[in-house]
């Protein structure tokens, strides 16, 4: 019996660490388990750099009877996808990790990246991304797409 629960135990913990990939639309995400909000949650995975055209992430897929929330994407999901023109984003948990500021470097068709409204951090103008003033920041470009026609004010 004691073997078992140990067994059991370890079973358990090896699902919780796992992730696990699933395409579904032409995007492929990466299912994992987030021990904080102690849900699983998916990511947008690379596809050999081959997202093209106009594309829209929802704000969470279901799979196999599993919802998951999507909360952002690889620091090389995007990135060198030449043929990609916009991207929408539905999500308003998407995190664009500032840490790798070229997420879309090599995205020189895309033009326009748009949040949604209900983003706490971010909205878009125009295609491109602001980050919204808060009261330490003033609103600021934080993305402008690589292909991104025209001038751009940063409205008040």
């Amino acid at each position: 019996m004691k073997y078992l629960k140990i067994i059991l135990l370890l079973t358990f913990f090896v699902k919780l660490s796992s992730a696990h990939n699933i395409e579904l639309n032409g995007i492929r995400y990466e299912v994992r388990f987030n021990v904080y909000s102690n849900e699983y949650e998916a990511i947008i995975f690379p596809i050999n750099n081959s997202y093209s055209g106009d594309i829209t992430i929802p704000a969470d897929v279901t799979y196999e009877g599993n919802n998951y929330k999507i909360i952002g994407f690889h620091q090389t999901a995007f990135r060198n996808c030449t043929q990609l023109k916009t991207i929408t984003f539905n999500s308003p948990y998407i995190d664009f990790n500032s840490e790798h500021e070229d997420n879309f470097s090599g995205c020189i068709n895309l033009q326009e990246i748009n949040m949604p409204d209900s983003h706490p951090l971010y909205k878009s103008v125009n295609g491109v991304v602001i980050r919204r003033a808060d009261d330490f920041f003033e609103s600021s470009i934080f993305l402008m797409p690589e292909g991104y026609v025209g001038e751009f004010v940063i409205p008040s």
